[in-house]
């Protein structure tokens, strides 16, 4: 690794570290090589390995990840030109050899390349040294520390202790035998991407926020229109800021040019929250898309305060107020390219929140354009189409969601209810809050100040001659047991439960206290979701099964194919490696001998039992039926199903 040098930029200090003849550690504790003053960094955060073929940067189970070029990575080897970023803290690889001088100070050649033993005072002259010569006083403090006898006792100071006891207090305790976490896998690596051919995501200054903003939407897709047929529109539903065709205006602030960039990315990423979290001395821009959090972009604290006030005034929001909790909502209105042509409107739902250098601001993109419409856009296997199309023709009977919060349970309800003939049938739901509109639907929202609960509406509906009725969420025993009689009475009825399973959704209602006999006579289908990422078709690569997936995909009854797909990251998908999401399902039809058994309080082995004699799609044949057409990765379904 001699060929090289890491040139660290943190704040304004800038300085030279040569890689030298051994592993090269990194982080947070003064006892690592590369010592960082970072606050995002773990006490032992990667390490930089020698290897016949180069450099390998591997991170070493960070709390926060270890990127390069923009990428966040596991293992992978180090080219001239490549970007290490912790935190705020950029490590540009340089070809040459590393000298002191006005680029900045020596490195700690000596203990670098020469071993230090447990019995051997630390050089304090290299520790200041690595600190800088404006390092900090904190850095040399270390040093002195170290000097006096602080530092615990090691073994092989050149390789990284494990983060088994990732603590911050020092001590023996913080150090345990560094060989296993150096160790290769026991298949060669084969886990292991390579980012050589990755491409390069650019790095950009905060003042440089337009331009970063202006590439990250220019290199995505659907590319219907631009920020500047973006028109904002106010809480009151007035125009705050129209649309500009032509051009940036001349009277538009930086912090209104700013959210029409975030906006437009939202737009071409189909991201549905958008968060803006003070540090420092910057602000993070993040956007969440599909399910995972992207760095946008990094702003000026003064440009995040603008951006902040003039989405409180367009919410009507009290701008003096910076230490409350406050919320509001404002919309945006964008061209319509579908048969209606004309605008289309998006609606965003603001929350600021006091932390610890200013409020953050999240706002929630409730657009209706980015959700599958009908059941046949949830991409459902065959099985669940076909019975769920005939079930919303059912005149009585209940049907379940379930999952955890966000596994898009409520769409695929609104899906049901749009493929039901609301011309013909009265479709009233009750829900917390209601935060899409249906045509022909009545929806009412909760409102427990009122007495307004899901129980008592739920009541009052049944006196309004529905016929389908849409319950946000069964929470309660009451809500259940008359959600349950409505269904038995001549009503088609939809709910949420939160479970892990359609068995486990059985059991949340047996929990609450409704009566077996009530589920038995009322259940109708029980669907079970995950939602996992799409991985990006321009970027997925091939690599090779390993036994044990290949063991489990054929457990679960599908066909062993020799490879697999997995993340890499380029421009389209926001160097993510995944673009869009899908449902993975289970579906449960309680039929007659499932029946038989709630006659009786059933058990978790009576109910296993019985769901082979009737119509079953397991959660996690679905997910590894994804794996194996190259839809997703193996990882990512065991991350949402488990």
């Amino acid at each position: 690794m001699s060929d090289g040098y890491l040139l660290v930029t943190s704040g304004k200090t800038t300085r030279k570290v040569a890689l030298g003849g051994g592993p090269l550690t990194i982080g947070r504790n003064f006892t690592n090589l590369l010592a960082l003053e970072e606050s995002l960094a773990s006490r032992f955060h990667c390490v930089i390995e020698p290897s016949p073929s180069g450099p390998i940067l591997r991170d070493l189970g960070s709390r926060n990840g270890t990127r390069l070029n923009g990428t966040l990575i596991k293992s992978a080897h180090l080219r001239i030109g490549d970007t290490i970023t912790i935190g705020d803290t950029r490590m540009k690889y340089v070809e040459g050899a590393a000298t002191g001088g006005s680029d900045g100070p020596g490195t700690r050649g000596a203990a670098a390349s020469s071993p230090v033993h447990a019995d051997d005072p630390p050089d304090l002259s290299a520790l200041e040294e690595l600190a800088g010569e404006d390092g900090g006083a904190s850095a040399r403090a270390e040093a002195r520390a170290a000097q006096s006898g602080a530092r615990p006792p090691v073994g092989k100071p050149s390789s990284p202790p494990s983060l088994a006891a990732e603590s911050d207090a020092p001590g023996e305790a913080d150090w345990v035998d560094p060989t296993p976490a150096l160790e290769a896998d026991d298949d060669g690596g084969a886990d292991m991407i390579d980012f050589d051919d990755a491409p390069v995501r650019p790095e950009y200054a905060p003042e440089q926020w337009e331009q970063c903003l202006r590439d990250r939407v220019a290199a995505l897709p659907n590319k219907a229109f631009a920020d500047t047929d973006i028109a904002l529109v106010n809480a009151r539903g007035k125009i705050a800021q129209p649309a500009t065709v032509a051009g940036k205006a001349e009277d538009t602030s930086d912090a209104v040019v700013l959210m029409r960039l975030i906006l437009l990315a939202c737009f071409r990423s189909r991201a549905s929250d958008i968060h803006v979290e003070p540090k420092n001395e910057l602000a993070h821009v993040r956007i969440r898309v599909d399910g995972s959090m992207v760095d946008v972009a990094r702003v000026s604290s003064d440009l995040a305060v603008k951006l902040a006030s003039v989405v409180k005034v367009w919410s009507d929001i009290d701008i003096a107020q910076r230490n409350i909790v406050q919320e509001g909502h404002f919309s945006a209105l964008v061209p319509d390219h579908s048969e209606r042509g004309g605008k289309r409107r998006v609606d965003y739902r603001v929350s600021f929140a006091p932390s610890l250098f200013g409020q953050k601001l999240v706002v929630r993109i409730l657009d209706t354009g980015n959700a599958p419409m009908h059941i046949v856009d949830l991409q459902q296997p065959p099985m669940v189409v076909e019975v769920l199309s005939k079930t919303i023709l059912q005149e009585a009977g209940m049907i379940l969601t379930c999952g955890p919060t966000g596994s898009g349970k409520t769409t695929t309800l609104y899906a049901l209810l749009r493929d039901i003939n609301t011309t013909e049938r009265n479709v009233v739901t009750i829900e917390d809050p209601v935060e899409i509109q249906l045509e022909g639907v009545t929806q009412i929202p909760i409102n427990e100040a009122q007495g307004n609960t899901y129980s008592a509406l739920l009541k009052s509906v049944l006196r309004q001659d529905p016929d389908v009725i849409l319950v946000g969420e069964i929470r309660d025993a009451d809500t259940g047991r008359v959600a349950a009689q409505a269904a038995m009475t001549g009503h088609l009825v939809f709910s949420t439960v939160h479970s892990r399973d359609t068995v486990g959704a059985i059991y949340r209602l047996l929990d609450l206290g409704v009566e077996s006999f009530l589920l038995g006579a009322s259940l109708h289908t029980i669907v079970a979701q995950r939602l996992v990422r799409q991985l990006c078709p321009k970027c997925k690569k091939a690599v090779a099964i390993k036994p044990e997936q290949a063991r489990i995909i054929e457990k679960a009854g599908l066909p062993v194919s020799q490879k697999l797909f997995e993340p890499r990251g380029c421009q389209l998908c926001l160097h993510t490696g995944f673009s869009g999401r899908r449902g993975v399902f289970e579906l449960l039809v309680v039929g007659q001998s499932l029946k038989e058994v709630f006659t009786r309080t059933p058990s978790m082995s009576d109910i296993i039992e019985r769901l082979n004699k009737d119509n079953f799609l397991s959660m996690t044949r679905n997910g590894y039926y994804l794996v194996a057409e190259g839809i997703t990765s193996f990882t990512e379904v065991e991350r949402a199903v488990g």
